[in-house]
């Protein structure tokens, strides 16, 4: 995990040592499956994972879990950096995300009794996925209500899937291996969030590096999504249009992910209904 989470840290600017990193964060992990095969007792069982539909929910919670982080830290960035609002104003977007998640997990268990989980988690991937298509296209006139609107079904939606994901990821392993599903799907939510922080800062950088121009530099830039606009950057008419590139490639990955997420819960092999 340190190998991968370092990878990420350098790979704007040092691709050679990032692929090295990449590599062996790869070699740990199957030297890691590779002894947990051969104990009695092993702390990620691999009987869990026998299950198609038990890791489904673990990819899904994990990935997600890397969505929520994306539109947590960077639809405030675009609101701080592009409409001049305040820092405390523009965190105040995600607010509506979380009421919406509270409110949407009662849900779960009625939706469960009905409906067959990868068609839930489908659908509601889907309406979050439209938002953030919306996204990548936006200018600088996007309303800052529709944030409001997207972060809210985004709560919504995960309310619902990562919810229902905690509780069949515990439904569908042995009883003696539920505390063991728990943590695993605590892991990957930890896993996913961070992992995908440091993606997406990379992506953010990259792009603020590609399309610098003109003289102006990457510290101006930065300068502009800051909080602190005392000493306002006189070039700004350059660096907004760049900084909306950067967060549109950040926005572009999100829709890559939630794409490969609504594959992966299409080839759930479980069709009915889990009581």
């Amino acid at each position: 995990m340190v190998g991968l989470l370092l990878a990420i840290q350098v790979l704007d600017n040092q691709s050679v040592m990032a692929l090295g990193l990449f590599i062996i964060a790869t070699v740990s992990l199957w030297l890691l499956v590779r002894r947990e095969r051969h104990f009695s007792n092993p702390l990620l069982s691999p009987k869990m994972f026998r299950s198609a539909t038990f890791s489904i929910q673990i990819i899904t919670a994990t990935i997600l879990s890397g969505v929520l982080i994306g539109y947590q830290v960077y639809f405030p960035i675009w609101l701080q950096s592009l409409y001049r609002v305040s820092a405390t104003t523009a965190g105040l977007v995600v607010t509506s995300s979380s009421v919406m998640w509270l409110i949407a997990s009662f849900f779960v268990g009625p939706l469960l009794a009905k409906y067959v989980p990868k068609r839930i988690a489908i659908v509601l991937i889907i309406l979050m996925l439209l938002g953030y298509v919306e996204l990548i296209v936006a200018g600088k006139s996007f309303p800052v209500w529709a944030f409001y609107v997207i972060a809210m079904v985004n709560g919504t939606g995960m309310g619902i899937v990562i919810s229902m994901n905690t509780i069949l990821s515990q439904h569908l392993v042995l009883p003696t291996m539920v505390g063991s599903a728990t943590s695993i799907l605590t892991l990957g939510r930890s896993l996913g969030q961070t992992v995908m922080a440091g993606v997406y800062g990379a992506i953010l950088n990259l792009m603020i590096r590609l399309n610098l121009h003109d003289g102006i530099t990457f510290s101006q830039v930065n300068g502009v999504i800051s909080s602190n606009h005392t000493h306002e950057v006189a070039n700004r008419a350059m660096a907004d249009p760049i900084i909306l590139m950067a967060l549109h490639a950040v926005f572009i990955s999100v829709v890559v992910i939630l794409l490969i997420v609504i594959v992966i819960n299409w080839l759930d092999p479980n069709k009915k209904i889990i009581n």
